[in-house]
């Protein structure tokens, strides 16, 4: 004879299983054997995903149902807030830019807060007012720099090649710009590129 358990269902009765949402498991009888460690791991692992969401929904201030929109909202704001930032930071460069006199054959500009493309378009705008020669760096000296230098007269493969040997750099690029990084001291990067570039424009290398 087979031993069988007999269980009543005192829960929701449904027409169809997409009308219930989610069975949280409230208790596991030992008796039921197989698949009661299962059933306790699923149990805690929604219990702590429910927590989560409690936690999220204090800090939004929002209901729990509306979390998913809220923080999509909130993604939006930051997305948009981004924009604005660059948007105002290339308009603040091209005012600095503007102030470097046009008669300034070499600009080395060190600036931190440079992200994404904005050392390369920096270096357009520098070579733009006119320099012969324009060297972005950005970073500190902490944690390096990212480079970018460009000319319209100067072959500046010279410049990384000899700034990636003095201050074990990594990069390259094109005879009109080259782009890398490489970490050391600003007031020792500075008076390399400075050299560097009295040599060449003196030589006419890259001519």
């Amino acid at each position: 004879m087979v031993n069988t358990a007999f269980v009543q269902c005192a829960g929701t009765n449904g027409v169809d299983s997409v009308l219930i949402a989610h069975i949280v498991v409230v208790h596991v009888p030992v008796y039921l054997g197989f698949g009661v460690e299962r059933a306790k791991i699923e149990h805690q692992d929604y219990e702590q995903k429910a927590e989560s969401v409690k936690k999220i929904s204090v800090l939004l201030s929002a209901p729990e149902e509306e979390v998913f929109s809220e923080v999509t909202r909130l993604k939006q704001e930051i997305s948009s807030g981004k924009a604005k930032v660059s948007q105002l930071q290339q308009k603040l460069l091209v005012y600095k830019v503007e102030q470097i006199p046009q008669s300034q054959e070499v600009v080395v500009w060190f600036e931190e807060e440079l992200e994404g493309n904005a050392p390369r378009e920096l270096t357009n705008l520098i070579i733009e007012n006119g320099a012969s020669i324009g060297a972005v760096f950005a970073g500190d000296e902490k944690d390096g720099y990212r480079y970018v230098i460009g000319s319209k007269s100067c072959d500046t493969r010279i410049f990384s090649k000899r700034l990636n040997e003095k201050f074990g750099g990594r990069g390259g690029g094109k005879p009109e710009m080259v782009q890398g990084s490489l970490a050391g001291r600003e007031e020792e990067i500075r008076k390399e590129v400075e050299l560097c570039s009295k040599e060449v424009l003196d030589s006419g290398f890259g001519d």
